[in-house]
Formats: structure tokens, sequence, C-alpha cells
């Protein structure tokens, strides 16, 4: 009974020891991981803190008004030219054709599908 119980207890503290290391392991492989993860979240952080200041820097007012003086063809954009998304979806043609020789054939028919419309949400 005495060696029984010996040979339980040891193969139990073999068991709970390799166990151990493997929770040990495998916690260090995801602290790893996780510091990869930081460290790819502080790289795409900068990078849209420079795109930031790029889109600040090529939007100066004054920047966009030498621009548009270099370029006396252009005009004021009206109202007339701001259309919704339902304006757009008619706009789309039901079809498209190809010339292949004399005769014409559709290629595909486009689906006709009102556009999502953005929901109105409440500001805070």
């Amino acid at each position: 009974m005495f060696r029984f119980t010996n040979i339980v207890l040891v193969s139990l503290a073999v068991a709970s020891a390799c166990l151990s290391y493997a929770i040990k392991y495998d916690t260090q492989a995801k602290g790893e991981q996780l510091e990869s993860l930081n460290r790819q979240i502080s790289k795409e952080i900068e990078g849209l803190r420079v795109t930031n200041v790029e889109w600040n820097y090529l939007t100066r007012p004054e920047r966009l008004k030498n621009l548009a003086d270099m370029r006396p063809d252009l005009q004021t954009m009206s109202l007339s030219q701001i259309v919704t998304p339902d304006e757009v979806a008619a706009r789309i043609p039901l079809s498209i054709e190809a010339e292949s020789g004399e005769e014409s054939q559709t290629l595909r028919q486009l689906p006709r599908r009102k556009p999502p419309v953005p929901s109105k949400r409440s500001a805070p």
C-alpha cells in the first residue's frame, strides 16, 4: 500500500511539473505575440499620424488657392453638381454592350439595386 501511494504521488508530481512547464512556455509565447502586435499597432498609429500631417499640409487653403490660380479654366462648384446616392444609381446603365463585328452583344445585365441609405443617428 505504501509503495502504491508513493508511485501515485510521484506520478502526480511529475505530471504537475510537466503541466506547469507547458503553461509557462505557452504564456511566454503569448507574451511575445502580444509584444509583436503592440509594435505593429504602434507602427500603424505612427503611419496614420504621418498621413494626417501630410493631408493637412496638402490641403492648406493658401496652397489650394495657388493651385487653383494656376488653372484659370477651373470653376466654382455649384449646388446642382451635388447628387444623392439614389440619383447616382439611376444613372447606371442596365446593360453593357460591346460591338463584335456587325452585331451587338450584351455582356452582362447589371442588377438594379437601391443603394443603402445611411442611418440617421442623433448626435449625443
